[in-house]
């Protein structure tokens, strides 16, 4: 009686299955928009690739419409005449500095700021990445 009484709850329950092809769009678009954030700490943190690891650069900031820290890992900044945007990629030239031409060396410049670790406590102004992330506008 007892199993027959679960089974009859578990039914009342159950969802309908929805077919996986049958599944919306939906209509909260998680984008922050564009601001002036604080940089409150910044950390080196390993991403795995395919073929390898690699190090990037996380900056953890303060945005204005959110609680919680939020971090930001790219830049979009000139080079040449173009716009370029970028994952702040952590490498090191065989003198282990940071290449002149990377990402990260182009926030720091932007910024007035010889390393990475330099940049805790500055305001940055940040801009929207096509896929809704936001980037440090470093231009």
């Amino acid at each position: 009686m007892e199993e027959h009484k679960k089974m009859a709850e578990n039914e009342i329950n159950a969802k309908p299955e929805m077919d996986i092809l049958d599944v919306p769009i939906g209509e909260d678009e998680p984008q922050v928009a564009a601001k002036v954030v604080v940089i409150e700490d910044v950390k080196v943190e390993e991403v795995v690739l395919p073929k390898e690891t690699a190090r990037k650069l996380v900056l953890k900031v303060r945005h204005p419409d959110m609680q919680d820290l939020i971090d930001i890992n790219g830049a979009r900044y000139q080079k040449a005449d173009k716009l370029k945007s970028a994952g702040l990629w952590y490498k090191l030239d065989k003198d282990n500095q940071l290449p002149f031409n990377s990402a990260v060396a182009h926030v720091l410049r932007y910024y007035d700021k010889k390393t990475a670790k330099e940049l805790k406590g500055t305001q940055i102004h940040t801009v929207t990445a096509e896929n809704g992330y936001l980037l440090v506008k470093a231009y």
